[in-house]
């Protein structure tokens, strides 16, 4: 008898369970709230207090007699057995437990519970597991592609969802209103700008958190704390706790944010639970409208070099583009930005005026007094603007939060009132600053790899200028590999290119790495065959002959099956390769090239 009653309340509890590799809930427990439990947590509990009921893809081994109690089956275990060589297992509390529910102090600090209603909520969730299935659930969330044509066909208020989600997820407005930051749109550059201000910060002893877009080879690059990418395990955390509570407090099927917004979500969440002093936002489309908008309290904002893009979204003039990057401007906050095409200063100052915002307009890089002049990864007039950009953003935050810091520094501009003064502290951000992606150069055997994800016509024109700077003593043939995605302009990119670099060979392939066989979505860059990708690769490779009289002109399904291309084709000759058109085919370009050295006894060599 004892044993069926037994039998019936597992039945019972079965229909109650949520199973997973490392996290236990229970929906209901008798006499007591539902508890929590982690692996971990647990197996610190030893001997288990009263009954529970487990189920098990492996053997439970009794610790005074080492024999196996369990196999494969659903049974209740008495207290006192052990937990460690347990890999798989459900738990429920069948009897109230003497410790109650697992309290904080428990569970890692990535996975603490704001209230009990959490873990009732989290009874319904069933998604658990480590990096590479976090990645899998993260691909499953709508592409940054179809958000943009859903964008382009209806209005959609990116501010109301995201702040929708995010409450889902935990965080009030109110509770980001803590947190400290620099927001930084634009056209050209914004990213670099970002890098380098945190760099600066970094310099003084600041603890930042710096959030970005896209990446180039793991998605943890977009969330960095003190300049590094933060680990797989603070990223499976994290995610798997905002997953969760946004996935049950979902109202219809697929009501989910999508890919950049949840990473927005989930950024907030680490800055704000790692305790940074300053987290610097990249903006990612436009400004007003983007998703880290929700942001309501910012006090320092920059305004890089604009110019068209996007302009399904943001609009066709850059007066409307400039209205769309002003439009993160807070009130009373204080705006700094680079010289600016006529058009753009009357959306600025408007925004300006209406905010009640301070406008200053960033002094000339040569007007710093350095200690020495700083040697820059990329050496251009372009990052001297953002450099100079990146150094007041960095002041301005410092005056208002650390004024401590600036150590009495006074030099400042007859014009603008604004410090001059280039510190050691801001040489040495400067100097140490190195953004992946951006004038970067490789060495591979015969090949010089040049990468810039270069994707306007004005980032273009800087990529050239530095790809002739950096082989104006070569007389290796030169070779391009190319892409452009999205709504932009291809055959306007490709005439800069055409128009002043002589190439050999031009190469148009997709954002794809390689072509998996075993095609899965657990990879943080696009290794799976993109057919419409690699119609946009034929269409460049008729169209280039308008262009430019090249004597190879060739188009393929992924970047490593180009790269392998020249190997065919040049033998040992050595060649300077340029990669550009897109961060995601520098990224993708990245992977192709750690598949092709580790195919070959051949290293990448990092050059800048």
């Amino acid at each position: 008898m004892r044993r069926s009653i037994r039998n019936n309340f597992a039945t019972q509890l079965s229909s109650w369970c949520v199973e997973s590799a490392r996290w236990f809930y229970c929906r209901k427990s008798v006499g007591r709230c539902p508890t929590y439990f982690h692996r971990t947590a647990l197996s610190s509990l030893q001997p288990i207090p009263r009954h529970y009921l487990f189920e098990t893809s492996k053997n439970i081994t009794s610790p005074t007699t080492n024999s196996p109690r369990l196999r494969m089956a659903k049974r209740f275990i008495p207290s006192g057995y052990g937990l460690s060589s347990l890999s798989h297992f459900t738990m429920f509390e069948t009897t109230p437990c003497a410790y109650g529910a697992l309290s904080n102090q428990h569970l890692p600090r990535a996975l603490h519970l704001s209230s009990a209603n959490d873990v009732e909520l989290s009874a319904k969730v069933s998604h658990f597991g480590n990096y590479k299935d976090a990645i899998h659930a993260l691909n499953g969330l709508q592409s940054n592609s179809q958000t943009i044509q859903l964008a382009a066909t209806r209005q959609l208020n990116n501010i109301d969802d995201t702040l929708i989600y995010l409450r889902r997820s935990g965080i009030e407005p109110e509770q980001l209103d803590r947190l400290s930051v620099i927001h930084v749109s634009g056209t050209k550059g914004k990213g670099s700008t970002c890098a380098l201000t945190e760099s600066i910060l970094r310099s003084f002893g600041v603890k930042t958190g710096f959030f970005s877009s896209p990446h180039l080879v793991s998605v943890t690059e977009r969330i960095r704390i003190n300049g590094q990418p933060i680990s797989e395990e603070m990223f499976t955390n994290y995610f798997w706790k905002v997953y969760n509570l946004l996935n049950c407090h979902k109202e219809y099927e697929n009501d989910m944010p999508a890919y950049f917004k949840f990473l927005t979500i989930l950024s907030f969440h680490v800055f704000l639970g790692e305790k940074v002093d300053v987290a610097i936002y990249e903006v990612g489309i436009g400004g007003e409208r983007d998703c880290t908008n929700v942001l309501r309290t910012t006090k320092t904002v920059g305004i890089t070099s604009l110019g068209l893009e996007h302009t399904t979204l943001l609009g066709n003039t850059l007066s409307e583009i400039a209205r769309q990057k002003a439009g993160i401007i807070k009130p009373n906050s204080d705006v700094f930005t680079v010289n600016q095409p006529d058009e753009c200063w009357d959306a600025i100052k408007q925004v300006v005026n209406e905010t009640n915002a301070k406008l200053h307009i960033v002094p000339d890089f040569n007007d710093y007094k350095f200690p020495h002049n700083p040697d820059l990864q990329i050496k251009s007039k372009v990052q001297h603007l953002n450099a100079s950009l990146a150094i007041q953003l960095a002041y301005n935050w410092l005056k208002k939060n650390h004024k401590n810091r600036l150590n009495g520094l006074v030099p400042k501009h007859r014009e603008s009132q604004m410090i001059i003064d280039g510190s050691k502290e801001v040489v040495e951000g400067l100097e140490k600053c190195i953004w992946p992606g951006r004038c970067q150069v490789l060495e591979l055997g015969n090949k010089m790899i040049h990468l810039d994800g270069a994707h306007t016509k004005e980032s273009l024109e800087v990529c050239v200028d530095w790809f002739l700077n950096v082989t104006k003593n070569s007389s290796k043939p030169k070779c391009l590999l190319f892409n452009a995605t999205g709504d932009r302009n291809s055959e306007k990119l490709m005439r800069v290119l055409a128009s002043q670099i002589q190439f050999t060979a031009a190469l148009f392939v997709p954002n794809v790495a390689f072509i998996s066989e075993n095609e899965d979505d657990t990879s943080d860059v696009l290794c799976a065959k993109s057919d419409e990708q690699t119609q946009r690769a034929h269409y460049h490779a008729r169209l280039w002959p308008k262009l430019q009289n090249t004597p190879i002109i060739a188009s393929f399904s992924s970047i490593l099956d180009g790269i392998l291309f020249l190997d065919e084709q040049y033998k040992d000759r050595e060649i300077d390769v340029l990669i550009t058109g897109s961060l995601n085919l520098v990224g993708s370009s990245l992977v192709a090239l750690g598949r092709y050295t580790s195919a070959s006894d051949r290293g990448l060599v990092t050059k800048s």
